[in-house]
């Protein structure tokens, strides 16, 4: 039976009258209940002869089915649209996986090879609901002629090395979706969003791990997953060779860390940052404010990850104490101070280079030779 998706801005139900209304957006259909919302796109109640009729069309089940949820057709442009509903107004977006990326200006707007007239006007409610720049796991982007496949994973892009890679991983090249270098360059590299679940797909078999600051946790029994709140529907299935791409348990360092309650509601005990995969924990505000941290950065974590950073940091972390000025390399366990600022230049290292912890944590470190 031959069906064909409504053009954009189309209203559609399958339930009886006062039931959730689909508005369609680049193929895509958005459903909302609030009569206020649907007014702002057109949608309207009248009663006629004591029948309560309305303007949306009346669409069988599995037709509606066939529209994808909340995830418009790549390529898809839209701008909101104004309260009157004659103009748009703001910034341009378009949709890759079912995500939204922002146009900063005319000029990337033309580069990219769009076209103003392609443009949808859809209500803010619409936008709200397109995640920003996370698109939907296993979404294949390149840039035309150019480069590497990537495929994303918790809204990170990780590059596939050769075409055996890509055949082995089950995927396909028809799913490719072409985009724009500035597309490439917002998603993070192999760096996916803090709680992401990953397992093994090839089949779906052994550990899940969640990532945290980069890094992946090996989540060790049934037990473990369910006390640290996690749910089973948001594992994602991925190649081997992601995982074996995240580090682990050495989170990126500058990482802010803290435990989460027993409930997930809040956060609990003393805030930790974390340099070459050990955390160093923050004694009180002051020493926050000190630190020059930001609060918004803090991950809740479950007590067990925080329970694996306890060692030294791994070789080649660069660290210094608050309020001092020594520098110290870890290699093999030990620190070794940089004696001079020559030889701190003549590594190629700068003040980015070197994390600053808490005072009194680096003592318990065993000292080595000076590093040349």
């Amino acid at each position: 039976m031959i069906f064909s998706t409504p053009i954009n801005g189309t209203l559609v139900r399958s339930t009886d009258i006062g039931g959730t209304v689909y508005a369609i957006y680049g193929g895509a259909k958005f459903g909302n209940t609030d009569t206020e919302q649907l007014a702002k796109v057109g949608y309207k109640i009248m009663i006629i002869g004591g029948i309560k009729i309305d303007d949306a069309q009346h669409l069988q089940q599995w037709q509606l089915d066939r529209l994808p949820d909340q995830v418009p057709q790549n390529g898809t442009l839209m701008q909101q649209k104004s309260e009157d509903g004659t103009t748009t107004v703001g910034a341009v977006y378009v949709i890759y996986g079912g995500a939204k990326f922002g146009i900063t200006s005319p000029e990337q707007f033309a580069a990219s090879g769009f076209n103003s007239v392609n443009v949808i006007g859809v209500p803010q409610w619409v936008l709200d609901r397109l995640p920003d720049q996370v698109p939907q796991n296993g979404t294949l982007m390149q840039q035309p002629g150019v480069g590497a496949v990537y495929v994303t994973y918790g809204g990170a892009k990780f590059g596939i090395v050769s075409e055996d890679q890509f055949n082995n991983s089950g995927f396909d090249w028809y799913n490719i979706i072409p985009v724009s270098d500035w597309v490439l360059d917002r998603l993070p590299d192999q760096v996916p969003q803090n709680g992401t679940l990953m397992q093994r797909n090839d089949p779906t078999s052994g550990a899940i791990y969640v990532t945290y600051g980069g890094a992946k946790f090996g989540i060790t029994s049934p037990e473990q997953f369910a006390a640290s709140g996690f749910n089973s529907v948001n594992v994602i299935g991925v190649p081997q060779w992601v995982l074996d791409r995240l580090p682990d348990q050495v989170p990126q360092n500058g990482t802010l860390m803290q435990q989460k309650s027993d409930d997930g509601t809040t956060t609990v005990g003393a805030v930790y940052v974390i340099y070459g995969g050990a955390k160093f924990g923050i004694h009180n505000p002051d020493e926050f404010t000190r630190l020059q941290l930001d609060s918004n950065k803090v991950i809740p974590v479950p007590g067990w990850v925080l329970e694996r950073m306890n060692g030294i940091p791994v070789d080649g972390t660069l660290l210094k104490e608050l309020d001092t000025l020594a520098i110290y390399y870890i290699v093999n366990g030990k620190k070794r101070l940089i004696p001079n600022q020559e030889i701190f230049n003549a590594h190629g290292w700068t003040n980015n280079s070197y994390g600053t912890v808490p005072p009194g944590y680096l003592e318990a470190i065993p000292n080595g030779l000076d590093y040349a």
